[in-house]
């Protein structure tokens, strides 16, 4: 895991990178165009041999093991208040929706007020967690907090870890990206690039009359 120093300056040169690039194109499921922003890049991500041991402790307990019908992702890191969140946040649902987004990006924001809006009618058994894929340290999570009030969002949103980018963003190219992750923590659907609810609605009905 990188120094807080590197994560630091990394960001601080993707931001200026960020300033320069727009947004590319996602893949649709349908005919219709919709934007998405390119993620950032992924060799900033990659382990460093300054490990520090809060990182040799994260890497350690998402290498537990599990009870014999988990057989999917694990990680561990925190939400953007600071608490512990592991491959657990799937368990007490058939399906969640996983909405990958980034602080930088416009059309991630622009689709949660209607994020939020799904989230207050779900079923009990869906559920939707955010996860804020240029975030890595809980002191820097003002801006998510920020984007996350203003657009009336109440669901999980959590922060990148190394556990949980190794477990989930290795191929994701451009935010947002939108998964389905089942109660065992296996993906059941995705990736959907670009800001698509109604994909995202669809793909969960979808899965959820496979179930009956």
């Amino acid at each position: 895991m990188k120094s807080v120093r590197k994560i630091l300056s990394l960001s601080l040169a993707l931001s200026l990178i960020f300033a320069l690039c727009g947004c590319a194109s996602g893949n649709k499921p349908d005919e219709d165009e919709e934007e998405a922003a390119v993620v950032d890049d992924k060799e900033g991500r990659t382990e460093d041999t300054e490990s520090s041991d809060a990182g040799e402790n994260e890497d350690s307990s998402a290498e537990e093991t599990h009870d014999d019908d988990y057989a999917g992702i694990e990680f561990e890191s925190s939400d953007v208040f600071g608490a512990r969140v592991d491959q657990e946040i799937f368990r007490d649902y058939d399906v969640t929706v996983v909405n990958i987004w980034a602080t930088y990006c416009g059309p991630c924001i622009n689709e949660m007020p209607e994020l939020a809006r799904w989230y207050d009618e779900m079923p009990d058994n869906v559920n939707i967690i955010g996860i804020v894929s240029d975030v890595y340290d809980p002191s820097m999570t003002s801006a998510a907090l920020d984007i996350l009030d203003d657009t009336g969002v109440k669901y999980p949103n959590v922060i990148l870890s190394e556990s949980l980018y190794n477990a989930m963003l290795t191929e994701v190219y451009v935010v947002p990206t939108t998964f389905l992750v089942s109660r065992d923590g296996t993906v059941v659907a995705g990736p959907i690039e670009g800001a698509y609810v109604d994909a995202y609605k669809q793909t969960v009905d979808d899965y959820l009359e496979g179930l009956t």
